[in-house]
Parts: structure tokens; sequence; C-alpha cells
């Protein structure tokens, strides 16, 4: 923390001199709010899927969306911590944001048809097509995880090119 508090300052005669502001030797010195908040953008962006799933499962939007009344709860609570993993992992790509954006939302594109074209496989055969009924569930399951990540790929603060 210390070293983060003055790593762009410099000392001269017992002096600090950090983000523009002038800090005696003996006091304490705290950089601008907004650096702070910059600083846990990478923990807004994890976050903030987590809230939209926790109002997704309140709301029971993915049975109003088709996913089946015993599970639709159950593909938010896997698919979440998932997604948040996949767009960990994309921050480690070196492609433009925009790129990983455009990958994520057609992922979630296949995934919705994938489920979509798994109910209606499942609801043919009267419930007994097992494979339509797995693809109806790991569908919603791809759905929720790729929605997660798509959110926290496009609040993950960009790296700095220098």
């Amino acid at each position: 923390m210390l070293h983060n508090l003055f790593e762009n300052g410099s000392q001269s005669g017992g002096r600090f001199f950090v983000s523009g502001f002038h800090v005696g030797a003996t006091s304490l010195a705290f950089p601008p709010l907004i650096s702070h908040v910059w600083g846990m953008r990478p923990i807004l962006a994890l976050i903030a899927p987590v809230l939209a799933a926790a109002a997704a499962y309140a709301l029971n939007l993915p049975q109003s969306y088709g996913a089946h009344p015993w599970w639709s709860g159950t593909v938010i609570l896997i698919g979440v911590p998932v997604g948040l993993l996949v767009a960990l992992a994309l921050t480690r790509l070196s492609i433009p944001k925009p790129a990983k954006m455009v990958l994520v939302a057609l992922a979630t594109l296949s995934a919705m048809g994938i489920a979509s074209t798994g109910k209606a496989r499942f609801a043919a055969s009267y419930a007994e097509d097992t494979f339509g009924g797995q693809m109806w569930y790991f569908g919603w399951i791809a759905i929720c995880a790729f929605a997660a990540a798509l959110i926290a790929t496009a609040l993950w603060p960009q790296r700095e090119t220098h």
C-alpha cells in the first residue's frame, strides 16, 4: 500500500511530492479519491455481474425467458461464477476490448440458440430426449455465464500500452 501511495512521488530533502500534493515527511499522504476508485475498477467489474445476477434471480428472469421452472435459479448460481472466470481469462488476452466483447456476445447468442434448440427437442419428444434436455439446461448455464462475462468485460479497465 505504501509503495503504491508513493510510487509516482519523489523524495527530496525529507519531503514527498505525491500526485501534485506537497506532503511533509512526518504526515500521511492520501492520493485523490479518483485514484482509489480507478484502482478498484477490476473489483467493481466483478461485482457488477453478481449484482445483475442477484436481480435476475430475484425477478426469476431465466424462467420468464424460457428456462424450466425447476432449475431456472440454478443456472444463474452455476453460470455466473463460470462467467467471471471466463472474464478473468479474457483479461489475459492481448486483443482489443471491443473484439473481446464481440467474442463474448457471439458466444452468448450461440448459447441462446443451443438452449432454444434443446428446449424445442425436449418438448417435442414429450420429455424423452435427454440430449435435448441437456442442451436446454447447459445452454441456459452458458447464457448466464457469457452474460456475466460480457458485463465484466465491458466494465474491466483497459491496459495502458506504452
